[in-house]
């Protein structure tokens, strides 16, 4: 194409031939430049005149000449595509241009100042176009070639430089991923044995152990530890079917207080409380329970409150943190189980196993660190047992109560259930009224009980035994 690679600010050039195309091209030129002089160029010598006619108009144009211009790069008013910044930044992202060294074509144009007193008729004007043909013109023509041609070359080059580059990293990389991919399939395979691991880990998890701790408090009532067992199937003789654990923690000194129900466990609690702070002279420091409903609610934390104890609670789903009840509790339990088959006593008696198994408990254990029994540490003297006899063994009582003929018998056969707490007397059931008695004039018979005996069952499935 002719006059390719021609710089914008130079004309195209007319060869003789093609006139046509070079008017198209020579008119975008003077747009592109905002020169209004195609009409100069085609009618020859003639410049028209301003309309004050005193001064030639000028071809190149201010923006204060038109109405504001708009440019064709980014379609934005107030300057001209050759002005644009956005171009500019174009040439500035590293864009290799080609430098042409070319000899400037001109395009003269004469102009004279006219008289102020002239009048606004057409003037003469001498303007030409024309192009050097002499041999520089072609030596510079041929520089060019030579020159587009190196930079050619060099870009060429540079892009084979690079490619070779970018396949050397692309083999790095490839192998790069077979590597971590490897790896990622060693790390799957130690994963799942791991997760084997972990779920055998799982299945064979048991629960943290304990260290026994030697000594966790100083005196008495501190801390209290409290616990409810029940209810139980079979209800006691007096109806109860709960069961109220209280042991003191440096004493070991161990209260059952049976109930029927298990909102009546704050009402025994605190009449406990009372009864035993003015036996010792002393305030309930703290007591300690799990989060049962019985014991975690609005009247336990006012009556804290009121009277300053410290409520601890074990965390849920671990009864290792109230060891002491917890042990208590299977201690007396088992108890209560052998005394009641060992004598085929009834069922309906468990009440007064617990309660004898507590009583001989705090006289004959001994607490392993201060080597003394719950008595010794609670009462301040050793205890004495040597009224101790089989629970439900058979004995027999004194009839006080009843005016004897006499030919009439004076003892009643009953069965032993425990100990006052109240008095020196023996708690026993008494076969002939069918009542619980306190009595002090008592022979035992420790053989092996009567049908008789084990049949009492059957007697309270029946009929409503009268407390003592």
């Amino acid at each position: 194409m002719e006059n390719e690679g021609q710089d914008v600010n130079r004309p195209p050039l007319f060869r003789g031939t093609k006139y046509n195309y070079w008017k198209q091209r020579m008119i975008a030129f003077f747009d592109a430049c905002h020169i209004d002089m195609w009409d100069v160029v085609e009618q020859g010598d003639y410049i028209p005149l301003d309309e004050a006619g005193s001064r030639w108009r000028k071809f190149n144009r201010t923006p204060r000449d038109k109405a504001q211009p708009v440019c064709f790069e980014c379609k934005k008013p107030g300057h001209y595509k050759i002005e644009c910044p956005e171009l500019e930044k174009e040439k500035e992202k590293g864009k290799k241009k080609l430098i042409f060294h070319k000899k400037k074509k001109a395009m003269m144009a004469t102009r004279e100042d006219l008289d102020t007193s002239s009048s606004k008729d057409d003037e003469e004007a001498n303007i030409c176009l024309m192009e050097d043909t002499d041999s520089s013109s072609e030596s510079d023509d041929e520089e060019v070639s030579k020159y587009d041609f190196k930079s050619l070359q060099h870009a060429y080059n540079q892009l084979l430089s690079d490619s070779a580059k970018i396949s050397t990293a692309y083999k790095e990389q490839k192998k790069r991923i077979s590597e971590l991919l490897e790896e990622n399939l060693l790390l799957k395979n130690e994963n799942a044995k791991l997760l084997k691991k972990l779920e055998k880990g799982f299945e064979q998890c048991n629960r943290t152990s304990y260290e026994l701790m030697a000594l966790s408090t100083s005196r008495p009532l501190k801390p209290l530890h409290i616990d409810l067992f029940g209810p139980t199937k079979t209800a006691s003789v007096s109806g109860k079917r709960y069961g109220l654990v209280i042991v003191d923690d440096y004493t070991r000194w161990t209260w059952v207080l049976f109930i029927t129900h298990k909102d009546e466990s704050f009402k025994v609690f605190y009449v406990f409380c009372k009864r035993v702070q003015n036996e010792k002279g002393i305030s309930i420091a703290s007591i300690r329970s799990d989060h049962g409903g019985e014991f975690e609610n609005e009247q336990f934390q006012d009556f804290c409150e009121e009277n300053r104890i410290k409520h601890n609670f074990s965390t849920p789903k671990t009864p290792q943190q109230n060891g002491v009840l917890e042990r208590k509790n299977r201690s007396l339990q088992e108890m209560a189980r052998t005394l009641l088959n060992d004598f085929s006593t009834p069922k309906h008696f468990w009440e007064k196993t617990v309660n004898i198994s507590y009583y001989i408990q705090n006289r004959i254990y001994i607490k392993p660190i201060l080597k003394k029994t719950p008595y010794e540490l609670w009462k301040g003297r050793a205890p004495n047992i040597s009224y101790f006899h089989p629970f439900g063994c058979k004995c027999f009582i004194l009839n006080t109560k009843d005016n004897l003929g006499k030919f009439d018998s004076k003892t009643d056969e009953s069965i032993l259930l425990g100990y006052s707490e109240r008095s020196r007397a023996y708690r026993v059931f008494n076969n002939r009224t069918r009542t619980i008695e306190e009595a002090i004039h008592v022979k035992f018979d420790e053989s092996k009980p009567d049908k008789e005996i084990s049949e009492l069952g059957n007697f309270f499935e029946n009929m409503q035994v009268n407390k003592f």
